[in-house]
């Protein structure tokens, strides 16, 4: 019975673990929320996705266009050079 009642006792502080790191980032979003606006943090968000850079500082949106246009090009050869066989 002592076991069982140990591993309840261990589930307890786990708990208790869990609702305070809850408890920590509630207070952390609030503080978000105070300092800024809801509509400001999302505005934020949806520049940063808009601008996506490397490591090296090359911006990987537009070497995502610049890929997808070699690869528009490419099937273009690749359908002209089938026509003619």
């Amino acid at each position: 019975m002592s076991e069982v009642e140990n591993l309840l006792h261990q589930l307890l502080d786990k708990m208790s673990e869990v609702a305070s790191t809850l408890e920590e980032i509630s207070d952390k979003l609030d503080n978000v929320s105070g300092a800024y606006g809801i509509d400001d943090v999302v505005a934020k968000l949806d520049e940063i996705a808009g601008d996506i850079v490397g490591p090296t500082r090359y911006n990987l949106t537009d070497l995502h266009g610049a890929l997808s246009s070699i690869e528009s090009e490419i099937s273009s050869v690749n359908t002209t050079l089938m026509l003619k066989d």
